[in-house]
């Protein structure tokens, strides 16, 4: 007598057939090395695929450094840094804010599982982060990367113990409105801490009444702030942005030393032509106070041009024929500041050109009251005469005041 047939058997023996068949599959080290060939020839789909399949080195995840997009390069650095490579979590933690510090929690834990690895740079990078929080926790992560270091431990310790110090002090200084340590803050930061270099020049564009020339100013930038950028004032995301693309303001008015005395026999002379102020927005104030505002200017800068003309006849002792023009633009600030100066002329030497601006604009307008309704962008016309020049040219020139 034959037993019944079970009608299921069949079924689950062509089932477990294909899980061992699969089950191979998985096993087998050849997709593996197909994926890193493939990868060494610049394949970066390849090295991906290598990577999750668990190669975490040289061939997989670590290739990402060569990978453009940024999500796909931080999850394989991140498999990376899972597995232990040397200086991945640092590498994932900077692909992470490539377009901004979108998951600051994130990064904090990329940099302080790699600065626990003993990785040097991931330490700093957390120092870094940790100064909007934290002096001391920043400190902290600095001197551990001090002490990976072999050679020069103990002055890396104290240039960190001198940098906190800097910050301490220069927070609070721009805590109590002192406008040089907050600039000298914004200095700091920038390089280090967006937020905290934010904070700065925040409180500089309050300082010197900024704020709504700075409103709609933009720079192209990538901020590694916390926070949504429409949370932020545009005056100060202008100020970080130009303070950490160009931390030594060399695109900005370099001022220069001005002679200490004239030349004798080279009697060039500097006479102030037209000064224009322009707006961004019609100002508030009464049209006496604007003409006071302009006759405070004309008449500091009028004082100043006997300075401008040593620089002339230093110029004039080489080149006795050289007239024309300057133009120096600026505005002012509300504590009489002038801000944004540049100079502009068909004359091609710079050097005379920085040096009449640095003699005639003064550094500071004193008694000048800038609370106008609106920043005034001023335009000053220096006009240059040699000792040959006719006396209606320069009648000419002191008319157009």
């Amino acid at each position: 007598m034959t037993s019944p047939r079970n009608p299921t058997r069949p079924v689950l023996i062509c089932l477990i057939a294909a899980f061992a068949i699969l089950g191979c599959r998985r096993r087998s080290p050849f997709a593996h090395e197909d994926h890193e060939k493939r990868c060494a020839t610049g394949d970066h789909a390849a090295c991906a695929r290598a990577c999750e399949a668990g190669v975490h080195g040289k061939g997989g995840c670590m290739e990402a450094v060569h990978e453009k997009n940024p999500l796909r390069r931080t999850s394989m650095l991140t498999r990376a840094c899972d597995a232990g490579e040397k200086g991945a979590c640092a590498l994932a933690a900077e692909a992470s804010i490539t377009l901004g510090l979108s998951n600051p929690r994130q990064y904090q834990s990329l940099l302080a599982r790699g600065c626990q690895a003993k990785d040097e740079r991931a330490c700093e990078k957390l120092g870094d982060f940790e100064l909007l929080d934290s002096f001391e926790s920043a400190k902290a992560a600095y001197e551990q990367a001090c002490r990976l270091q072999a050679k020069n431990a103990s002055a890396c310790s104290a240039e960190i113990r001198q940098r906190i110090t800097s910050f301490e002090r220069t927070q609070a200084a721009c805590t109590a409105d002192d406008l040089d340590a907050c600039e000298h803050l914004l200095g700091l930061a920038a390089g280090r801490n967006h937020d905290l270099a934010y904070t700065s020049a925040l409180a500089i564009c309050k300082l010197r009444g900024l704020t709504e020339h700075y409103r709609k100013t933009e720079l192209p930038f990538s901020y590694k702030l916390r926070k949504p950028r429409a949370g932020y004032e545009g005056c100060g995301l202008f100020l970080l942005a130009r303070a950490a693309s160009d931390p030594n303001g060399s695109f900005e008015f370099q001022r220069t030393k001005v002679p200490e005395a004239t030349l004798t026999n080279h009697h060039g002379q500097v006479l102030l032509g037209e000064l224009r102020l322009h707006f961004q927005s019609p100002p508030s104030a009464q049209p006496e106070q604007l003409t006071l505002f302009k006759t405070a200017l004309q008449t500091q800068i009028g004082k100043r041009l006997e300075l401008a003309r040593r620089c002339y006849d230093l110029h004039l002792a080489l080149h006795p024929n050289t007239e024309g023009s300057i133009e120096a633009s600026f505005i002012v600030d509300k504590r009489g500041e002038p801000l944004e100066l540049q100079s502009s002329s068909e004359l091609t030497d710079l050097e005379l050109r920085a040096c009449i601006v640095s003699a005639a604009i003064p550094e500071r307008f004193s008694g000048v009251s800038a609370d106008l309704g609106s920043i005034a962008r001023v335009e000053a016309r220096l006009e240059l005469f040699s000792k040959g020049s006719s006396a209606r040219e320069r009648q000419r020139a002191s008319s157009q005041r």
